[in-house]
Formats: C-alpha cells, structure tokens, sequence
C-alpha cells in the first residue's frame, strides 16, 4: 500500500500494489516479474482515492515478453483523465467508481493487436464531460453501468462494444459512433437515452440492437450491418450506408435512405425519402 505515486517514467511489477493518491505521466504497470507470472496482480485505486492522467507521453498495462496476460487495474476511488493521454493496455480496467474524462485532443484506451487483447469493463460511471474525442480503440469494451457523454464523441474504433445491463446516456453535446471494424452491441437489459437527431450513429462493421429501452429521435446508420432484433421505437432511420437487416417483422415511422440495403423480413415505412439504395427480399 502506498500513500502517493508520483510516476514520470518508470516500471512497477510483481505482486499487488494499492495506491490512494496516483499522479501518472508515464511509465508502465507490468504484471509479474520476467521469471514469474502466474499471481493475479493488479494495481488497486481504493474508495476515496484518485489516479490523474496527466500529459501526453505513453503509459502502458502490460506484461513481460512471452509470459503474458497483462496486468489489471482496479479503480474505486476517481480517475480524471485531463490530458491528451494514450494509455495502452494488454490487461483489464475495471472501473468501479468514477472516470471523468476532460482531456482535449484525442486521448484514448488503445489495445494493440497481439496476443491478449484489453478489457475495459465500466461497473461505475465514466464520464465525458469536456473535449472533442475519445476512443475506445481495440479489445473489448463492456458496459453495466453508466457512460455519461456531456461533451464530445466517444468512438468506438476496431473495438467490441457491449451495453449489456448499463446505460449509455448521450447528452445534447455529446455523440457515440462506432467506426471502422467495429461491433457495437446494445443488449436487451440496457438503456440508451440520446435526445439530439443522429446523436448515436452507427460506422463500423456491425451493430446489434436487440432493446427496445431506446429514448432517441433518429439513429445515423453510415457504415456496416444493423441487425434489427426487436421493435424499432425510434422514429426515424437516416440511412447513408451499410445494410439494415431486419431480423424481425417492423415498422418504422421515417426512413431517409440516400444509400444502403435494406433486407431480411417486412417493413412497414410511413414516411420514405429515398434517394439511393436497395430493399432485398431476403438476407444475404
């Protein structure tokens, strides 16, 4: 247990450590030592404790060449995300408490490809309360609590985004967007409060939208497969891309489709702008 960690640089390894007041710029948290790692050691953030990320140079979860999985880290306490900071991660963040996220320019978690790819599993609230971007970059992203976006986008860019049980709440100027490979995933437990037209859009490979716990005017289908898995409840689809397969019979209110597929079982359309694209009978 350690009171203050004021780390520019550096490595901690081996067994756990607990730290109440954490100011991280750089460095690397390293699970292990290079002879041994197989204990399940983390760094712990306790109730009342705070992590800062300061800066913009890297800092790393990771493990030593060949003996991985990475080592986690456990917040309880807050963690103030208020700079531009990459922190890349083979292991799990599992956040318990607070992440508040006000650093401007693009910080993000970033899982690079290898071996064992990151977890970041949000039981407390994460919050974007300033900026412009933050990424969810690789691995795995999984919510069962609250992601409060007030400002800026949060994207989730070539990673698995999950809401299973949470709830994603996108304020007036805030923006969720999945981009590239990405596979978002909104399970029938989960809520999704967006009250700004096309405030949630959907680019990357794949979305699944399986809750009808959905308060949102409009959804921005741009890129990539929407499997349509129960009834739709918002009001209009803007369509500019991608497929909307529907694995259900469904009804929809406005659908503006300047380009994209629309496939799978019967659509009733009430109001329909269609400039470009295909309706199949059928899937592919």
């Amino acid at each position: 247990t350690l009171n203050q960690l004021n780390q520019t640089n550096g490595w901690v390894q081996g067994r756990t450590l607990t730290v109440t007041n954490w100011n991280w710029y750089a460095g690397y948290h390293v699970r292990g030592v290079p002879s041994l790692n197989d204990q399940d050691d983390r760094t712990i953030i306790p109730v009342g404790g705070t992590m800062n990320l300061l800066g913009t140079a890297a800092r790393n979860l990771t493990y030593y060449t060949g003996t991985g999985p990475s080592r986690t880290l456990d917040n309880y306490g807050t963690v103030n995300w208020a700079g531009a900071a990459v922190l890349t991660s083979y292991g799990q963040f599992n956040n318990y408490g607070f992440v508040n996220v006000s650093g401007i320019d693009a910080p993000q978690y970033y899982s690079p490809s290898g071996t064992y790819p990151s977890y970041w599993n949000n039981y407390g609230t994460f919050t974007r309360s300033a900026g412009t971007l933050f990424y969810f970059q690789g691995g795995y992203v999984n919510n069962f609590g609250l992601m409060n976006l007030q400002q800026g986008a949060v994207s989730i860019y070539n990673a698995t985004f999950t809401n299973s049980t949470g709830l994603l709440n996108v304020g007036t100027n805030g923006l969720f967007q999945s981009e590239a490979s990405a596979v978002v995933a909104f399970k029938s437990g989960s809520q999704i409060i967006a009250p700004t037209l096309d405030s949630v859009r959907l680019g990357g490979a794949a979305s699944y939208l399986e809750t009808t716990n959905l308060l949102s005017p409009s959804l921005w289908q741009q890129a990539g497969t929407l499997y349509q898995r129960t009834n739709i409840v918002v009001a209009k689809l803007d369509m500019s891309g991608g497929a909307l397969q529907l694995d259900i019979p469904a009804a929809l209110s406005q659908l503006n489709q300047t380009n994209g597929d629309v496939q799978g079982r019967t659509l009733t359309v009430t109001n329909w702008n269609w400039f470009a694209g295909h309706h199949y009978r059928g899937t592919t």
